[in-house]
């Protein structure tokens, strides 16, 4: 049984964007020392690198080409 190609790049995604933000989640209560929840700015920086780890996963199946970095003379 094979899944459609959307399925598997949705769950892929989603998994790269729970691993990668439930890491900084937990790199930040480790460092905090604390067992609270951490503030919000350290959410919001570990859901932008959930999202950039989906988005990696998302380009490496589609095979996209990476973007060239700019040239500083």
């Amino acid at each position: 049984m094979n899944a459609p190609v959307w399925v598997v790049l949705a769950i892929s995604a989603t998994t790269d964007f729970l691993i990668a933000g439930g890491g900084t989640l937990m790199g930040a209560i480790v460092e905090s020392g604390s067992k609270a929840m951490p503030s919000g700015i350290v959410i919001l920086v570990a859901c932008l690198a959930g999202l950039v780890a989906a988005a990696k996963e998302v380009r490496m199946s589609l095979k996209l080409p990476e973007v060239p970095k700019p040239v500083t003379p």
